[in-house]
């Protein structure tokens, strides 16, 4: 061949009718520098080969048909950017099939590297041979193939093209220059004895005897034995034991005159490495009398171990296909089993001398037939189909099988398929017995008072299942939350609790991923939940987190949750009620019952008046229990209330004290509240000695405001952060010191607070803040 364009780039041919399979070869081989493929890493290791030794520039061009292929090498070799490796596959409907493209291709462009693909045994060896000869630059690829295989071969191949080519160059340039220089070189072996030694081949020449005559730089370079050190020799000491009667053979048969190309293995000078060459052999002529041979021969070494890497490869595909736990068959159109691996031959329990000759039917039940002789239709087209179907072993035994079928055609005709067949009879029985579960499971969910929730695993929280119970619970139907976010109908307040609840769930899901750990967790939550009619509902929520997905079992507490704030409040009041009579009741009767004695023992009237003053705080004590004990059973239910009105209702008690009533305001309250005003306008008038009472009632937004403003003596500074705490009491008037403290707690049981501040210039304010009605007055 004539010089070409640009050999550096690779140019590689695809002749394939599957597109697809075109796309597979420029993955496998338009691989990135920066990367090593498992392989590149082991031959590596192996050889001590680094990956750039690995790396080859491609140009991968593609073609449908043998035709288009061949115009398509005619074009490249016009341009004088030749093919290096081509890839034909066997069958390519409707046109030439693999091997008469081949032959088409070699009679325009002997130089290239072809291999033939298939999934079938289309040809045999021994057909392939007859048709092209002994040739080597022919190989045979089975599909499936693995990418390192395909990288493996493109490399080798193309590389020896490129050697070829060069060598062919070489050689040409070598004839030409022989051709023209004949006269020249007859009289100039030193110029001759140069172009040798500079040869890439080994060329050395023998006599009638075996023994060296002379062999170039390149046998000293390859083999590294010394020239000087070989001359005069029998060569047969470097040839590998069982070559040598081969060797000997050509030699005698060289002597009679013919050529001769074989491969030779040697041994190098350290007789630890072995080295194959391709070597060409003739004989010398002198005077018309043979004198001894010349040869040359090619270092193929790297190209062996190639093949033989190859080699390895297909036998490990063989290896994987006799010890694949799927069942595989082989069948003609007919039906005809011929071939079964030994998964298949267990799965069934036969022989394979039973199964294979043996029709499909010896397997499949009656009522399965009609699902295979749809499938075969289906390959006749040929489609690739995966099904679900029946078998029958040997015993008589059902099983459950996933097929996977593959038509199998030459030269566009359907031949029969391969299939493969996968035992699940265990997962449909796991399958039943889940579907059994999952029917149990929503048997249970259909019918429990408590609601069960499905929402996604994310910060939405999104419906997607809710069981009947919700409309009950809640009001809602079903409709009316699915596809919404929980977080839609939570209290607010509460979100702040549940969601770094769901982003700790989020942070363990991304742990496993990371780790591969599973972190079971599962909570439990209360919460406000809004129901239909815009009533806040207690609900109690244990969450699990399954997959991607939050199950939640929900009850309403919102009853459970009144009785414990019952429960609580009945505490205090026990709580206060035992300090009342412990402390105040218990000294006013260990005053009394001690008065008593000395009255009667004295008959003195000052102890009647002491026992009655004691009798009288007793009873006022006892009356502000009652406001107490009416506070913990009044609040419950609360109604609007109007300010102004209650008030005036409440001053008619007090006719001697004069009041001045501003503005109005609606608030929630109970009968409880009137006790409040009337505990203020009391300890005004009686601890402060007032005389006029000032009520101002303003409001603002959501809050009303009540003042309450006296002319007394006032509350000293240094009290005034105490008069509302349990059991304080200042000065003569002084009781219990448990009013204030029952004023204060039943203002903040309605949401409100209460302060105090200095009048001027003299006298009391109290301040009232309670939550506004939400109506307007009329």
């Amino acid at each position: 061949m004539k010089k070409i364009n640009n050999p550096n780039k690779k140019r590689i041919l695809i002749i394939d009718d599957n597109i697809h399979i075109h796309q597979d070869f420029k993955k496998v081989l338009l691989i990135s520098k920066d990367k090593e493929t498992d392989f590149d890493q082991l031959e590596q290791a192996l050889l001590g080969k680094t990956s750039n030794q690995l790396e080859e520039t491609y140009m991968i061009d593609c073609a449908s048909q043998g035709e288009e292929g061949l115009k398509m090498i005619e074009e490249s070799l016009r341009k004088k950017e030749p093919y290096a490796v081509a890839f034909v596959d066997v069958r390519m409907p409707p046109g030439w099939d693999g091997v008469k493209t081949i032959s088409k291709i070699w009679e325009i462009y002997p130089d290239i590297q072809i291999v033939i693909c298939t999934a079938y045994s289309d040809y045999s060896w021994d057909e392939l041979f007859n048709k092209f000869g002994n040739t080597d630059k022919l190989l045979i690829l089975k599909k499936p193939f693995d990418n390192i295989e395909v990288r493996q071969i493109t490399q080798t191949l193309s590389k020896k093209w490129e050697l070829n080519l060069i060598a062919n160059l070489k050689m040409n340039e070598l004839e030409r220059n022989v051709q023209e220089r004949t006269k020249e070189l007859q009289h100039s072996e030193e110029k001759y004895r140069t172009m040798i030694e500079n040869s890439n081949d080994m060329i050395w020449t023998l006599d009638t005897k075996g023994n060296f005559l002379y062999a170039n730089k390149k046998s000293e370079d390859i083999t590294g034995y010394k020239l000087k050190d070989g001359m005069g020799k029998p060569f047969i000491p470097i040839i590998l034991e069982e070559d040598l009667e081969m060797v000997q053979n050509i030699f005698l048969d060289t002597l009679k005159g013919n050529s001769n190309h074989y491969e030779i293995r040697i041994h190098d000078v350290t007789q630890k490495k072995i080295i194959t060459l391709s070597v060409n052999t003739a004989p010398i002529v002198k005077d018309e009398k043979i004198v001894g041979t010349v040869s040359f021969g090619r270092d193929i070494t790297e190209r062996k171990q190639t093949e033989n890497k190859i080699l390895k490869l297909k036998e490990f595909n063989e290896a994987i296909v006799t010890n694949l736990s799927e069942g595989i068959i082989v069948e003609n159109n007919d039906g005809i089993i011929n071939f079964a691996n030994p998964a298949m031959l267990r799965m069934l329990g036969y022989k394979n001398d039973e199964l294979v000759g043996s029709h499909w039917k010896l397997f499949v039940p009656d009522d399965q037939v009609e699902i295979v002789k749809c499938a075969n239709k289906r390959r006749n087209r040929g489609e690739f189909d995966k099904y679900e179907m029946e078998l029958k072993k040997k015993s008589g035994e059902r099983i459950s099988v996933l097929v996977s079928g593959v038509p199998l055609n030459q030269n566009g005709t359907y031949t029969g398929l391969l299939a493969a067949f996968t035992d699940i009879t265990q997962l449909k029985q796991a399958e039943h017995a889940l579907r059994k579960s999952e029917k149990q499971f929503r048997l249970i969910a259909e019918n429990t008072s408590d609601n069960i929730a499905i929402t996604t695993f994310d910060l939405k929280a999104t419906y997607q299942y809710l069981s009947p119970s919700l409309k009950s619970m809640v009001g809602y139907d079903q409709k009316d939350l699915l596809g919404k976010s929980f977080f839609n109908f939570v209290h607010p307040e509460d979100k702040k609790v549940i969601v770094p609840l769901l982003k700790k769930y989020l942070n363990m899901k991304i742990k496993k991923l990371l780790t591969g750990k599973e972190s079971k967790v599962s909570e439990t939550i209360e919460y406000r939940f809004i129901n239909k009619a815009g009533k806040w509902r207690n609900f109690q929520s244990t969450v699990n987190l399954i997959g991607k997905q939050l199950i939640t079992l929900t009850r309403d507490i919102t009853e459970r949750k009144k009785a414990e704030e019952a429960i609580k409040i009945g505490r205090e009041r026990l709580k206060m009620l035992n300090k009342i009579i412990r402390h105040d009741l218990s000294n006013d009767f260990v005053v009394i019952k001690s008065a008593t004695k000395i009255f009667k023992a004295t008959s003195d009237v000052d102890m009647l008046t002491e026992i009655e003053k004691r009798v009288n705080k007793s009873l006022e004590t006892i009356a502000n229990y009652r406001e107490y004990e009416y506070f913990i059973d009044s609040n419950s239910n609360l109604n609007e209330v109007e300010l102004r009105k209650l008030i005036n209702n409440l001053i008619v008690e007090f006719p001697n004290i004069k009041f001045n009533i501003q503005g109005n305001c609606k608030v929630y309250g109970d009968d409880a509240l009137g006790s409040i005003f009337i505990n203020l306008i009391t300890n005004s008038i009686k601890h402060g000695n007032s005389s006029e009472i000032g009520i101002k009632i303003s409001s603002d937004r959501n809050l009303c405001k009540i003042k309450f403003i006296d002319n007394g003596i006032g509350i000293p500074d240094k009290i005034k952060d105490k008069i509302f705490n349990e059991g304080f009491f200042y000065g003569k008037t002084g009781h219990t010191g448990i009013g204030l403290h029952i004023v204060r707690k039943t203002v903040e049981s309605y949401g409100g607070s209460i302060t105090v501040k200095k009048n001027k210039p003299n006298g009391a304010v109290f301040i009232i803040v309670l939550k506004k009605a939400l109506k307007k007055l009329g």
